[in-house]
């Protein structure tokens, strides 16, 4: 199992992750979670340990229950995080380019915004 995170390091002069870096980290730590829970679950399913897999999932069903919005928050900030790829390999000036991609960071920290409220709503269901 590989962290996500290490796929989204920050580099001093890259406009594509000025998303504040604690969000993005509890992002990313959720994304993580989630999808060990899933890999998980389908090992134990093609193990075919019906007991295990049942107590797993009874354990992890926080996870379980927001995987589905983890998952779409996943894929809506990495199509950001291609635009602002795009937009950074344009030929725009550099004062479009900067316009451009505050828009698109704070579209990306209002997405990211809640992600402690949905972790914390996974812990409670697990509780």
């Amino acid at each position: 199992f590989f962290s996500s995170r290490r796929r989204h390091t920050r580099y001093i002069g890259d406009w594509s992750s000025d998303v504040c870096s604690s969000d993005l980290s509890d992002f990313f730590e959720l994304y993580d979670k989630v999808t060990q829970v899933k890999s998980t679950m389908n090992a134990l399913k093609q193990e075919g340990d019906v007991d295990a897999l049942r107590n797993y999932m009874q354990e992890n069903r926080g996870y379980l229950a927001i995987a589905p919005a983890v998952n779409s928050l996943h894929n809506q900030v990495n199509k950001i995080r291609e635009a602002k790829k795009a937009i950074i390999n344009s030929n725009k000036s550099p004062e479009e380019k900067r316009t451009i991609l505050d828009n698109l960071t704070a579209n990306e920290t209002k997405l990211l915004g809640n992600v402690r409220d949905i972790h914390r709503k996974a812990l409670e269901v697990q509780d």
